[in-house]
């Protein structure tokens, strides 16, 4: 229950962002648009929302992978998230219950799936149609690693693509 009031506040507080100031500290927002600009170019409040779709995207799956790992173990959660990957990263993840939780570690490239927490650091977005999210994967013992998780709008909605490392991480 905790968790989805977090879920929830976060989302809110996300929303109230991307309308807000994420606009301006992005330079969405332009003085006088020309008219081919405009044509061509993203509304900024379409694209604001674009991203905080994607944010809230990245949330539903990091809830979801910590779901299937101890103490909650839930494979159909694990099933979820891997609804939530693209066409090419799906191929990647067996839907076996036997094998998905290790296949998810394998695609985002770490020994297991985080058993402290995945949180999002950070957002940057590298076009319209990609965006990266950078992760921390938080681990009881050995502390946190870092990954990027690259994500594509595909066939309508924001998809997880591929992970990397990210520059922090070692």
């Amino acid at each position: 229950m905790g968790m989805l009031i977090s879920l929830i506040l976060a989302a809110a507080i996300i929303g109230i962002l991307a309308v807000s100031v994420l606009p301006k500290q992005l330079g969405l927002l332009k003085e006088k648009p020309s008219q081919s600009d405009s044509i061509s170019q993203v509304s900024p409040l379409g694209f604001a929302q674009s991203q905080t779709q994607a944010q809230l995207r990245m949330l539903q799956f990091t809830r979801y992978l910590q779901e299937a790992v101890p103490p909650i173990d839930n494979i159909e959660s694990a099933q979820r998230a891997r609804f939530m990957l693209s066409s090419s990263a799906i191929s990647e993840v067996s839907d076996d219950p036997r094998r998905i939780t290790r296949d998810f570690a394998r695609l985002m490239a770490v020994p297991d799936l985080p058993d402290q927490g995945i949180r999002i650091e950070d957002l940057a977005t590298t076009g319209e149609d990609h965006m990266t999210v950078a992760l921390g994967l938080y681990y009881s013992g050995s502390g946190v690693l870092y990954r990027n998780a690259n994500l594509l709008f595909e066939n309508g909605s924001w998809k997880i693509d591929s992970f990397s490392k990210s520059p922090d991480s070692n």
